[in-house]
């Protein structure tokens, strides 16, 4: 499933608008339901998106990886 979400704190950091997710103006209703149309008829987008959101999070927002960055900054040399 492809990532559709508001672009508010960290989400507008992580992912990218329209490689791995569909960022939209919070609140903006006319936005979602327009999105929401858009990915309906194009299946390939809606692949391509939720592709690239997986490798994004599971390159970086692994819990082992994310330990293993904390405890590195915490107790470097």
């Amino acid at each position: 499933m492809p990532l559709v979400a508001s672009a508010v704190g960290g989400i507008a950091e992580v992912f990218e608008h329209g490689h791995s997710a569909w960022l939209l103006p919070p609140g903006d209703e006319d936005a979602l339901v327009a999105t929401l149309k858009r990915l309906y008829w194009r299946a390939e987008e809606r692949r391509r998106l939720a592709e690239n959101a997986y490798r994004k999070v599971s390159e970086n927002f692994m819990i082992h990886q994310m330990a293993a960055r904390y405890l590195q900054e915490v107790y470097r040399d």
